[in-house]
């Protein structure tokens, strides 16, 4: 029951993934804490464990997903590469800082973000809906690229970005897509960028959390290395790289608003059913 029920998230976060350009770990978060309670996993760690074994699937999952966006250009290179430094320092510190912080404080911040980053994305949709309507929607020629200037805003927020990415067990589009698109860059394109920077944040993350020493309530048997469950890494990684390159292809067959409405609703599920898990523990 366990291995189905990690098989279907795997699947379903690596759609999500190419779809979204957001590592998977909004799916992967969730399904992970249901299992790590069958398996009895210290419900002390438990959040923890299930960031650290996300973050540890996303490394192939974000880059197999920006592989597939690359092959239809749509990824930035030169924004993800001045990214990718800052988010990899921040996802290093996140990691050697987690130990300390309560499981159910890293749920409420996952939860806080996945709200904020819904109404963004909805607002979004609406707007670019609007501005179609109103032709005042730039061409895709106009859109497609990020200024020089802009690179440099950008990578203020890289550091931050990967501190709470990894804090939360996700590959960092859930807060970069929107913050690409703030810059105008078309959102199949925020996808594809944003899943590249994902690889920078998730590899040291996970990195930082094999190398963090286990605790002793975390019994080795468990396939445990530092909080990484190996175990639950190995059933969700077959789906998932199965399901980013078709998430990317549906990414690329739908329209903008669309994507950004998906975005959305996904989110608050997520941030719901998280919050009905913190309520009933």
């Amino acid at each position: 029951m366990l291995l189905l029920v990690l098989g279907v998230s795997g699947v379903l976060a690596g759609l999500t993934a190419g779809l979204l350009g957001v590592g998977g770990g909004i799916v992967m978060v969730p399904a992970l804490l249901f299992s790590l309670g069958w398996l009895g996993i210290d419900e002390t760690w438990r959040m923890h464990v299930a960031i650290a074994t996300s973050l540890t699937v996303i490394v192939p999952t974000s880059l197999i997903s920006a592989q597939a966006h690359a092959k239809r250009g749509a990824v930035d290179f030169k924004t993800a590469v001045r990214m990718m430094p800052g988010a990899a320092i921040g996802a290093m510190a996140a990691a050697y800082l987690a130990k300390p912080i309560s499981g159910d404080w890293l749920a409420i911040g996952f939860i806080a973000i996945a709200l904020f980053v819904a109404t963004k994305m909805w607002r979004s949709a609406n707007a670019e809906i609007g501005e179609t309507k109103q032709g005042l929607k730039a061409g895709p020629e106009s859109a497609n690229l990020i200024g020089d200037n802009e690179r440099l805003a950008l990578g203020v927020f890289a550091a931050p970005v990967g501190l709470f990415s990894t804090w939360m067990g996700i590959a960092g589009g859930t807060l970069l897509v929107p913050l690409f698109n703030q810059y105008r860059l078309p959102i199949q394109r925020a996808i594809g960028t944003s899943s590249l920077v994902g690889v920078a944040i998730a590899l040291p993350g996970a990195a930082g959390f094999l190398l963090v020493e286990t605790p002793d309530t975390l019994s080795p048997l468990r396939m445990q290395v530092g909080f990484v469950h190996l175990g639950a890494v190995l059933a969700l990684l077959p789906g998932t790289i199965i399901g980013a390159p078709a998430g990317a292809r549906l990414a690329h067959a739908l329209r903008g608003p669309t994507l950004f409405r998906i975005f959305a609703v996904i989110l608050v599920i997520i941030a719901v059913r998280l919050s009905s898990d913190i309520l009933l523990a």
